[in-house]
């Protein structure tokens, strides 16, 4: 409870949703949208359920999805007049009714067993998934059709692999570190339009139209979001705390908050 931190309510979704634990285990951000919790226990007939917000309760159950769960986070967005829902699970980019569950669509090319860990991406009628271990990023248009939703491959690209950093969208381009390089992608077609190293392989966020990177290596950088080409406006080290870095920068209210390990450090970038 905000006003005084006493606990409301807690559940084992694991073992109520009959679901196991992956490896790395559950990572995802639970979607709190109006009354209702979205999180992905992996059960059978229950890969994502609809909890009350307020008691905890089962909602729904999407008793046409029993895929286990991916390591990303559920996006909500309107479909025509439907409400929808993407999710990546451990075997496909899926689209699920807000409503009731129901499966919407099912976009299995993105997809590996190991690991989906980027967050869907959605605008304008299409659908970004991207993972990586050899597979790649693709594209889906989605077309409504009555409560349901029609769907069409858009682009995929093997070159369009994100491992776990994070893809951002900005003015109609696509900000990731596909495979080592940060790149630069046209999100209608799928046209790369730069790569650069950048600080090494890692993670991003985006704010004001600049790119807050930190590299595995513990390097921080900032850029600027266009697709010009790579402008670097400055970078700075935090400390090696003996493993990779993989922690999501964070920007809020002229702020930057970094987690290294167990380090949570802020930077005012009000200026």
């Amino acid at each position: 409870r905000a006003s005084d931190g006493l606990k409301v309510w807690q559940t084992n979704i694991l073992e109520r949703f009959s679901g196991k634990l992956i490896s790395w285990g559950i990572s995802e951000s639970p979607l709190v949208e109006g009354d209702l919790v979205f999180v992905t226990p992996g059960g059978r007939g229950a890969t994502v359920v609809a909890l009350d917000k307020r008691t905890g309760r089962t909602v729904w159950a999407s008793r046409d999805l029993s895929d286990r769960a991916g390591h990303s986070s559920i996006i909500a967005f309107d479909v025509g007049d439907t409400r929808a829902l993407a999710a990546f699970t451990q075997s496909a980019g899926v689209g699920l009714r807000a409503e009731d569950g129901a499966l919407l669509w099912r976009y299995e090319r993105p997809a590996n067993r190991t690991s989906n860990a980027a967050t869907p991406i959605h605008h304008d009628g299409l659908v970004f998934y991207s993972s990586s271990y050899g597979v790649g990023g693709g594209a889906i248009q989605l077309t409504p059709r009555g409560r349901g939703v029609d769907i069409e491959e858009a682009y995929f690209s093997t070159q369009l692999q994100n491992h776990h950093g994070g893809v951002v969208l900005v003015d109609g381009h696509l900000y990731s570190f596909f495979g080592k390089m940060l790149t630069c992608v046209d999100f209608r077609t799928g046209e790369i339009q730069w790569r650069d190293r950048s600080v090494g392989k890692g993670s991003l966020t985006a704010a004001d139209g600049k790119l807050y990177l930190i590299g595995e290596n513990q390097v921080v950088g900032l850029a600027r979001a266009s697709p010009e080409g790579y402008e670097e406006l400055g970078r700075f080290e935090i400390e090696d705390r003996g493993r990779p870095s993989w922690a999501h920068p964070v920007v809020t209210d002229g702020r930057l908050y970094i987690r290294n390990r167990q380090a949570l450090t802020v930077y005012d970038v009000s200026e």
